[in-house]
């Protein structure tokens, strides 16, 4: 029991180290973007890894723990970073130089490549540094550094100090404090060397351990079946000439294939820490919509506002505070000065009329929002029928709604058949919160990508904001960005989502609201009245592009669409199908059926109507007429 006990501990110990040990790859990172630029960077532009992009909070917390502390190889100025020898190397003994240098390199370099690296911070030795580079590290070989075939120079203390002893003692001495993971490591090697034939390699051992080792930890290892060696740096030259492996930052060796599992481990852990700093930074009041913040303590310089435009600027979309604060101000939550830094930079954004908030702690440049969704795209508005001149023959009209009968006024005044340019529902004084949206999608908003938002539901968004922006998530795990126009009731940006999901004429969605805040959609089911089959909707468009389509009168293409159904049609499965054809409301197809005598109810079907051929020269109904 005690045995399986010290097993179970030592499994999670080694995963620990291989989730710690995954951020190597972050310092990798960080120091080679440094070395390619002379300028300090800012923790930002370590959060892209070969493509994997990673939450700041997990940088910074790399850039500030405890084994960069320990290293001491990078130097923080403010909110950027440099190499601290860099900011060392005008005034700092050369041999210590030297030595620093080569500990964040990691690798064994060549005197030349020393060279280059201290020549900017000391110009006026430029002609003679490259030998007198060659000369201090000559002297110290066996002391401080060792030599390679290759001339190459690396740090002695990457050798551990293990020729001549047993692989007891040896562990005891390398391993001092974790003699676990010495143990651990030289199980790793027989199981590698008896399962195998070939000679052991660092690729293998590094592979077969799942984390990056270090140069003593790989020496060692490489050591463990060949204790007779007495000289290591031979092995050490052996392992820099094998492929498929290199050697990071700070003399840690990795494997492509393992640099692959590493980053995606380096995502889970980024997503895992942004989820627990949002929950972490965010409190908030009683009824749960709006974000505390404490008296600002931290100042916005012209600078910062200067690069939060420019950020701006660049952006695919509207960002939250959030997410300007860890881009822009390289602030996260759970830092000291979030708090202070989120209600400064808010204060600062509500003050300028350069930037637009979009509810929901989105905010953009004002310029930035697009024309399209300020306003109603013209094919979703209406037709208004003429005054006519005369009551002879067909014509187009719109009665009020007292002249209708009782169920279509009921079907025109219900928010669940609301549209653009015909909302006859009151709207409540204060408004309910919901967090709920269900609509159905007619054809004009099919083509557009829009959706209605009924008016008993609007109070499902903030309305601090008239234009709006959002992001939503499908069942697919898709995240559709969208933006709503409070004052017309639209939501726009769902064209390609409406293909993708194969929406069809007549479905219903639903927009929920998540405890949490997170918006999803989906589709729901079809609405009975609305829904028309892909054939019947085909047939239509291609009336549509008929050019009389356009010029004929509302009350022909009625009587046009009534005729190919003897049975009868229900009111709003007539409004779907006409609309098909032109934007038309319910209003004017209202009132042509209560208008002309060739329309007549069945009495047997609520609300469906049928075409009686034998009165289509009957002229408009008396009691109707009183109304034009």
């Amino acid at each position: 029991m005690q045995d399986r006990t010290t097993e179970d501990q030592r499994l999670v110990a080694i995963q620990s180290l291989r989730q710690e040990r995954a951020r190597l790859l972050i310092l990798d990172y960080a120091v080679r973007r440094l070395l390619s630029s002379d300028q300090p960077l800012r923790a930002a532009h370590f959060t892209q890894i070969d493509g994997a992009h990673l939450f700041l909070g997990l940088v910074k917390e790399t850039l500030y723990s405890e084994t960069l502390r320990s290293c001491d190889c990078l130097h923080n100025i403010g909110r950027y970073w440099d190499l601290r020898w860099r900011k060392e190397a005008p005034h700092k003994p050369f041999g210590g130089l030297i030595l620093d240098i080569l500990k964040v390199l990691g690798r064994p370099v060549t005197a030349d490549e020393l060279a280059a690296l201290v020549t900017p911070s000391r110009p006026e030795q430029a002609e003679d540094l490259a030998d007198a580079i060659e000369q201090f590290l000559e002297r110290r070989v066996g002391e401080s550094v060792f030599r390679t075939e290759e001339d190459r120079y690396g740090r002695l203390d990457w050798i551990p100090d293990i020729i001549g002893r047993s692989l007891d003692d040896a562990v005891q001495v390398e391993f001092w404090g974790r003699e676990f993971f010495g143990h651990w490591l030289t199980d790793q090697v027989f199981s590698l060397v008896s399962s195998s034939d070939q000679p052991l390699t660092a690729s293998a051992l590094v592979t077969t351990a799942g984390f990056p080792l270090s140069h003593r930890e790989l020496l060692f290892a490489l050591w463990v079946p060949q204790r007779h060696l007495t000289d290591l740096v031979p092995l050490l030259e052996s392992a820099l000439k094998e492929e498929k492996i290199r050697v990071l930052a700070l003399g840690y060796w990795i494997t492509s294939e393992l640099e692959e599992v590493l980053k995606a481990e380096l995502v889970a852990q980024s997503e895992s820490l942004r989820i627990a700093y949002r929950q972490k930074g965010r409190r908030r009041d009683k009824r749960g919509t709006k974000l505390l913040t404490l008296q600002p303590t931290f100042t916005l310089t012209e600078g910062d506002k200067r690069e939060l435009i420019e950020w701006l600027k660049r952006q695919p979309q509207p960002a939250t505070l959030d997410q300007i604060l860890e881009q822009v101000l390289e602030i996260v939550p759970g830092d000291p000065e979030y708090d202070g830094g989120r209600q400064a930079l808010e204060t600062e954004l509500r003050s300028d009329d350069l930037f637009a908030f979009l509810g929901d702690s989105y905010w953009c440049l004002k310029e930035a929002i697009p024309q399209e969704v300020q306003q109603v795209p013209p094919s979703l508005i209406p037709e208004t029928p003429q005054k006519p001149r005369e009551l002879k023959g067909l014509f187009d009209l719109n009665l009020p709604l007292e002249a209708l009968d009782e169920d279509l006024r009921q079907m025109m005044v219900s928010p669940r058949y609301e549209d653009v340019g015909e909302r006859f529902a009151p709207t409540p004084a204060t408004p309910t919160r919901v967090r709920r949206i269900e609509m159905a999608v007619t054809y004009p908003h099919l083509q557009e990508g829009t959706w209605v938002i009924p008016s008993d539901e609007i109070a499902f968004f903030d309305e601090s904001a008239k234009i709006q922006f959002a992001v939503v998530q499908d069942p697919n795990g898709q995240s559709l960005p969208l933006w709503i126009n409070l004052r017309e009731g639209l939501i726009f940006g769902l064209k390609d989502w409406f293909q993708d999901q194969k929406i069809e004429v007549g479905s219903v969605l639903r927009l929920d609201r998540s405890k949490d805040g997170w918006l999803t959609i989906r589709k729901v089911r079809r609405d009975p009245y609305l829904f028309r089959p892909k054939e019947r909707c085909n047939e239509l468009v291609q009336f549509a592009r008929h050019p009389s389509a356009r010029q004929t009168p509302v009350v022909v293409l009625l009587q046009a669409v009534l005729s190919q159904y003897p049975s009868g049609l229900h009111f709003l499965t007539i409004w779907s199908e006409l609309n098909i054809i032109r934007r038309i409301s319910k209003l004017t197809i209202a009132s042509l059926l209560c208008a002309y005598p060739m329309f007549s109810r069945l009495p047997e079907k609520s609300s469906h109507w049928v075409l009686d051929l034998t009165k289509v020269t009957a002229g408009i109904r008396p009691e109707i007429a009183r109304y034009l």
